[in-house]
């Protein structure tokens, strides 16, 4: 490839309704043009415009290779990340440079290599982290013989329909202190404009092994809370008030999290802004109890935290009923999973967050292929009892309809996936059945502005009953016209059983 490099970074994905700087590429461009200096390097943040504008800017940088991530669980977010992929990819081979490198790397690259082989055709996938395997390569001039084997290892994966890569894997845990601040971000990412939050990737890694995820393989790291500040302080400097703590899990470890926290009370710039995290419910309730090392109590620095910012805290269960998710020949998993899908744990986060403005959005998987009517009504209760008494509970709206999605490479595959990959059928066709009258008459059935949670929850637990009570047994919901002429009553006013 020549001495001085030109690599040019796609990123395809967006990230919820906000825009924020993309961190993957940022990191990998930084360590690309620290390993080798005089590498030239073009971020194509793919958030912001269609598919064929990102060519026509890769095009006419005219790259060595091209560089691009690949995202998890793209039918829950609604974006098909590698079909974007695949559109810009191919499009540059056809119109560009038909051997034009493909270099990929990310979630689903990490968890589902063959999935991303088939559908990309890469030269080379990085498997977990990215900065140390990727910065080696790129040190070697990608003349695999001369890589450290130290720092990486690298190996020909051949997949099932006869596609190969080369993968290559990172002997050691990146040292997020060594990640840019983003006052260095210009230099690598000067087309970049204002964004709508700043984050800071203050961990990676997770303890939590949930059935769906196929992340919780990736080495554990983090970054110092002095240095967690320097970057706050940076992105305050810069005109930033709302920060995004980036971290598969901010609890992971109670008392590194209540250092943070006491580092950014501490600092007087840090105060009265809005932050998001995301925490385990389980591992929150043991945050709380922990102390510090200078002797302070961590309950101390959090109730300082919550009530002198604006903070969101978003946290998960996959199903109250713990059955759902480890059925018969996954017994191993149970003890550590029933600490996590324990409300009560739900609970210690709602009461710390309880008269300050602080809000705690809930996420819960209600729809298995094995759930029953009355696992469902219990979920949606339990989940009533704690939005009457916590008004800080909110609920993204698509989150009261979420069904479970068998990612490839995860456990969940194993449990409800058939051969295909799809979704096994439903063992009781009237929580199918339920499922598809939510989301068919998903403006009536989920919480807005105008319409609180608690009513929301209300109305879903009146449709179960009505299922409850005119079904005949777990194969023979209601019929059709029933649930028409119920839904019609319903969405004319107050819901009325019809006889």
């Amino acid at each position: 490839m020549g001495t001085a490099l030109r690599l040019a970074f796609y990123n395809p994905v967006k990230h919820k309704s906000l825009s924020r700087p993309p961190m993957a590429m940022i990191a990998l461009a930084h360590a690309a043009r620290k390993a080798r200096p005089g590498t030239e390097v073009l971020i194509v943040d793919g958030q912001r415009t269609p598919y064929y504008n990102d060519v026509l800017e890769i095009a006419r940088f005219r790259p060595h290779a091209l560089v691009t991530g690949t995202y998890a669980y793209t039918s829950i977010l609604g974006q098909d990340y590698l079909g974007r992929e695949r559109q810009v990819i191919e499009a540059l081979r056809k119109n560009v440079r038909p051997d034009l490198p493909i270099i990929v790397g990310g979630h689903e690259a990490s968890s589902n290599p063959a999935g991303v082989i088939d559908a990309l055709q890469p030269q080379l996938l990085f498997k977990g982290e990215g900065e140390v395997s990727f910065g080696e390569t790129v040190r070697s001039g990608f003349n695999m013989p001369e890589l450290d084997s130290s720092l990486v290892s690298a190996n020909i994966f051949t997949t099932p329909r006869g596609n190969r890569s080369l993968v290559i894997e990172a002997a050691q845990p990146f040292d997020l202190d060594q990640f840019p601040l983003p006052t260095e971000f210009v230099s690598i990412f000067p087309e970049g404009t204002r964004w709508d939050q700043a984050a800071v990737n203050i961990g990676r890694g997770c303890i939590g092994r949930c059935t769906f995820c196929g992340g919780a393989v990736k080495p554990f790291g983090e970054m110092s809370p002095e240095r967690v500040v320097e970057h706050l302080l940076a992105w305050e400097g810069l005109g930033y008030s709302y920060f995004e703590l980036l971290s598969q899990d901010f609890v992971r470890r109670p008392k590194h999290a209540g250092a943070i926290l006491q580092a950014i009370n501490y600092e007087s710039r840090l105060r009265g802004k809005s932050y998001f995290m995301f925490a385990r419910p389980d591992q929150f309730a043991r945050a709380l109890d922990v102390t510090l090392r200078d002797g302070t109590p961590a309950r101390d620095e959090w109730e300082i935290f919550l009530a002198e910012n604006q903070v969101e805290i978003e946290t998960g269960a996959e199903n109250f009923n713990l059955h759902m998710l480890l059925p018969k020949g996954f017994e191993k998993y149970r003890s550590r999973k029933a600490a996590l899908q324990h409300p009560t744990n739900l609970e210690s986060m709602l009461k710390a967050a309880s008269g300050t403005p602080t809000r705690v959005t809930f996420d819960l998987i209600f729809f298995t292929p094995n759930a029953t009517l009355r696992g469902i009504r219990n979920n949606y209760e339990a989940l009533s009892e704690y939005a009457g008494k916590y008004p800080n509970l909110y609920v993204e709206p698509h989150a009261l309809f979420r069904e479970f999605f068998p990612y490839v490479g995860t456990r969940a595959a194993a449990i409800f996936g058939d051969e295909s990959g799809k979704l096994k059928p439903y063992e009781d066709r009237r929580v199918k059945a339920l499922l598809h009258t939510l989301r068919a008459h998903k403006d009536y059935y989920r919480c807005s502005d105008e319409l609180p949670l608690t009513q929301v929850l209300d109305r879903i637990l009146n449709l179960i009953a009505f299922f409850e009570r005119e079904s005949k047994g777990p194969t023979s919901p209601p019929s059709q016209d029933k649930i028409d002429r119920y839904i019609g009553v319903v969405t004319g006013g107050e819901p009325v059983y019809l006889p």
